[in-house]
């Protein structure tokens, strides 16, 4: 009977053991562990290669390859197991016998390491976060995320403008409201005298700034004016020629005027707006148009052509098809006729 559970025994042993050898060692033990079985691997390789002349000059893609090609090198974990055994000291021996009567056949560090089930944890979280992270997020393409950048952006100095000019009001009635209960006298604000320009229109600011001649009902919006690069070459023109005038006059003011038109140029191209102020780029787009005008009534001429010569075969066809059948239908009527002898032959 002991020889019967012994050989019982060993057979569960050996398809537990079997069992066990399906894990990889990667898997089976802790990282420690497997750090040190990977070191001693490129150990025996780098002893295997510097013993030999022939893999003298390998490089680490080389070492590899003849890492894989090596049967040692892939072992089982209870192939690594015996392997630790064997290299265990006598001591070491005779103190583990003392701990535990019963030496298990089966020993694994990963027992160990899953009693730790807050580091287990940690790791998984970790492992968990890392693959969300290289995850590729589907969906927005480049210029979608320009344009909700671009977007964004003019929200934000919205924003900023309103709050700034908010600001500026409740500090006002603030001032106003403290002047009122200190009980102050209140300032008499003197009248504006309005200012006229020689055109008889009422100008705001402290200088007048350059306009075009043109009337006020032909005027467009910005958007339609940057279409239009001869009103815009044109009222160039104007305001040179009106800066030039005021710098014979006043030229503090015609500095003025120039650093305010830079400032306003600075903002648009903030803003993202174009700003159309090169006469030479002006002119090249007016030839492009030109251009481009010219090719079109060409083209438009060619189609227009070619549709009346197409109309005027197809009315040609018609007609002559209606000739033809009236013909046809005319030459059947007098061949009945001549059958029953009504028409004379010559007539």
């Amino acid at each position: 009977p002991v020889h019967d559970l012994r050989s019982q025994l060993k057979a569960h042993n050996d398809y537990v053991l079997g069992l066990v050898d399906t894990i990889p060692p990667k898997w089976y033990f802790d990282q420690d562990t497997v750090q040190k079985l990977t070191e001693e691997l490129h150990g025996r390789v780098d002893a295997k290669v510097n013993s030999s002349k022939k893999f003298h000059k390998l490089a680490v893609h080389g070492k590899s390859k003849l890492a894989r090609l090596d049967p040692s090198t892939f072992k089982t974990v209870s192939q690594i197991l015996n392997d630790q055994a064997l290299t265990q000291t006598p001591k070491n021996r005779n103190k583990r016998r003392q701990r535990k009567k019963s030496k298990p056949t089966l020993y694994s560090a990963a027992l160990d390491r899953a009693s730790n089930l807050d580091e287990l944890k940690e790791r998984l979280t970790e492992k968990i976060e890392a693959l969300k992270g290289n995850r590729k997020v589907p969906g927005i393409s480049r210029q979608e995320k320009k344009a909700k950048e671009l977007e964004k952006s003019k929200a934000a100095k919205k924003r900023k403008r309103n709050k700034a000019s908010k600001g500026n009001l409740d500090a006002a009635a603030a001032d106003a409201n403290g002047e009122q209960e200190a009980g102050a006298p209140e300032k008499k604000v003197p009248k504006t005298i309005p200012v006229y320009n020689k055109e008889g229109k009422m100008v705001f600011s402290k200088f007048d700034l350059a306009e075009t001649d043109v009337s006020t009902h032909e005027r467009k919006p910005a958007a339609k004016m940057a279409k239009q690069p001869k009103r815009l070459l044109k009222k160039l023109d104007v305001e040179a020629e009106k800066l030039k005038k005021l710098e014979e006059k006043n030229p503090e003011q015609a500095k003025e005027v120039k650093q305010k038109k830079l400032w306003l140029k600075a903002i648009d191209k903030a803003e993202g707006i174009k700003v159309k102020d090169n006469p030479e780029l002006l002119k090249k787009t007016m030839k492009r148009k030109d251009k481009q005008k010219k090719q079109s009534r060409k083209k438009w001429k060619a189609r227009t052509e070619t549709v009346e010569k197409r109309q005027k075969d197809r009315q040609e066809k018609r007609q002559k098809n209606i000739k033809d059948r009236k013909k046809s239908k005319l030459q059947g009527k007098l061949k009945k006729l001549k059958k029953r002898g009504r028409v004379i032959p010559g007539f």
